[in-house]
């Protein structure tokens, strides 16, 4: 069986965070393109909505700091 090499631990939590911030500046985009509608409720629902995504990022189920924990377990080359 072929053994994959693992990238430095380093390198593939640079990349986590860095798709990380695009993920963050996506989101934002979502709530900026509603910037010219002066509506508050849609700017209620769409900044929960964002809200709610941002916590699920760091506190949900399934989060980023579990991700770096693990990532962090990997074994250096």
């Amino acid at each position: 069986m072929k053994v994959m090499k693992v990238m430095k631990v380093t390198k593939v939590l640079k990349k986590l965070d860095a798709s990380i911030d695009k993920l963050y500046d996506a989101l934002y985009a979502v709530r900026d393109s509603f910037d010219g509608i002066e509506d508050e409720e849609i700017d209620y629902l769409v900044n929960g909505f964002i809200e709610q995504i941002e916590n699920n990022i760091v506190e949900g189920e399934f989060n980023v700091a579990d991700i770096q924990d693990q990532i962090n377990e990997l074994p250096e080359e």
